[in-house]
C-alpha cells in the first residue's frame, strides 16, 4: 500500500499548531529549542552554548545602539513557507516594534533576520532558512560564524555590509572592546566635578535643642 504524501500546512493550520505547541506545558519547559517544519512536526535543536548566546547577546546589544526604535530581540517566532522558525536574533523596524510582545508568530518576517552558526548547523540547514526568511518578507539576513564574523545577505545574495544598519561592524568583538576603550579614555579626559564645600563650623547650624 502506498504512503500517502505529506501536504504542507496553510498559514491558519500553522498558527493553530503553535498555538498548541506554545500551551504545551512539557514543551514550553523543555530546555530544547522548538520550531516546527511545513507540516507542522516538531522540530528540536539544543540549547545554545554560553558562546552562542553571548554572540546572540552581542548582536542584539548592538542592534539597539546602532538603530531606531526597540525592535531588537533574541529568539521571537516567525511564521514561514517551511513552518515556525525562530531566528537567534531579530530587528524590526520601530513601527512594528509592538509584533515583539505575545507568542504569536511573526509576520511579515521582521526586517533583519540574524542566525547565529552553531557547531551542529549544517551549511545547507542554514541556507534553507535563509531563503525561508527572504520568501517571508525578510530585507536581510546575517550570519554570525563561531569567530565571531558576520556575513550579510540581501535578497539577490551576499553584500559587503548591511543596508539596513551601515555601520554594523563584519566582526563583532573587536568593535565592542574598541568602543569599551573609547569609552575608557573620555571617562579619563573628563575631570572629577570639584568637592563640595564642607561649611565652616561657625556656619554649622546649631543642634535642636532638647
Amino acid at each position: 500500500m502506498a504512503t500517502p504524501s505529506l501536504t504542507a500546512l496553510s498559514r491558519e493550520a500553522l498558527l493553530e499548531r503553535w498555538q498548541e505547541i506554545s500551551s504545551d506545558h512539557d514543551l514550553v519547559e523543555a530546555p530544547e529549542r522548538i520550531e516546527t517544519d511545513a507540516y507542522g512536526h516538531i522540530l528540536r535543536s539544543p540549547p545554545p552554548d554560553g558562546d552562542h548566546q553571548k554572540r546572540s547577546y552581542r548582536i542584539t546589544r548592538l542592534l539597539e545602539d546602532l538603530l531606531p526604535g526597540d525592535g531588537a530581540v533574541t529568539e521571537r517566532s516567525i511564521l514561514t513557507d517551511q513552518g515556525i522558525k525562530i531566528p537567534d536574533v531579530i530587528w524590526l523596524n520601530p513601527s512594528r516594534a509592538h509584533e515583539i510582545h505575545g507568542t504569536k508568530p511573526i509576520e511579515p518576517a521582521p526586517d533583519i533576520c540574524v542566525e547565529v552558526r552553531s557547531p551542529g548547523n549544517s551549511l545547507e540547514e542554514l541556507a534553507e532558512k535563509k531563503a525561508a526568511y527572504f520568501r517571508a518578507g525578510a530585507r536581510e539576513v546575517w550570519m554570525c560564524d563561531q569567530n565571531n564574523i558576520i556575513e550579510f545577505f540581501g535578497p539577490k545574495g551576499q553584500i559587503a555590509k548591511s543596508a539596513g544598519c551601515p555601520r554594523f561592524p563584519n566582526k563583532i568583538e573587536p568593535y565592542l572592546r574598541a568602543k569599551a576603550e573609547r569609552k575608557i579614555q573620555r571617562e579619563r579626559r573628563t575631570p572629577p566635578p570639584p568637592p563640595g564645600r564642607t561649611p565652616e563650623l561657625s556656619e554649622r547650624p546649631e543642634p535642636p535643642a532638647r
